[in-house]
């Protein structure tokens, strides 16, 4: 028999639990440049970011995340390079799990990611259809013939 228990710290006020995401992201600054950071996890409310560039809690920042866009948030925590944020309004329903589920991945030597398509061309699409219609009717047809 398993049993499942959960520890709170009392100061945690999350509402939902972290998401790990481990991905690329970009930090935009006002007037600097964008730059790559890493995206460690995520909720609706915030997320906890490596950034190369110390910034100090208050600064408000926006934070790019692949399959989510630019969100705009606030730096709450800074320990070393690791950065703990709060979004100025929570992500939309869904947002966690497509950032988390994201078919983008970073382009080597760019901050920007790049959409990968795994989409079939049209050609394929029709071959694949066509064959999943025909094993449909042969096996109709051998049902037939068997029970005639």
């Amino acid at each position: 028999m398993n049993i499942n228990a959960h520890l709170y710290r009392q100061d945690d006020r999350r509402a939902e639990d972290r998401m790990t995401v481990e991905r690329t992201g970009t930090l935009r600054l006002a007037e600097n440049p964008p730059e790559a950071i890493i995206v460690a996890d995520l909720t609706r409310d915030g997320c906890r970011i490596d950034a190369p560039v110390p910034l100090a809690p208050g600064t408000m920042i926006g934070v790019g995340i692949a399959g989510v866009g630019t969100v705009q948030a606030e730096v709450r925590w800074r320990k070393g390079s690791i950065h703990g944020c709060a979004f100025a309004e929570p992500l939309r329903s869904g947002a966690v799990t497509a950032a988390v589920m994201s078919n983008v991945h970073p382009f080597p030597g760019s901050a920007e990611p790049v959409a990968i398509s795994p989409k079939l061309s049209t050609r394929t699409s029709a071959m694949l259809l066509t064959g999943i219609a025909a094993s449909g009717w042969a096996v109709v047809g051998a049902m037939l013939w068997l029970f005639d």
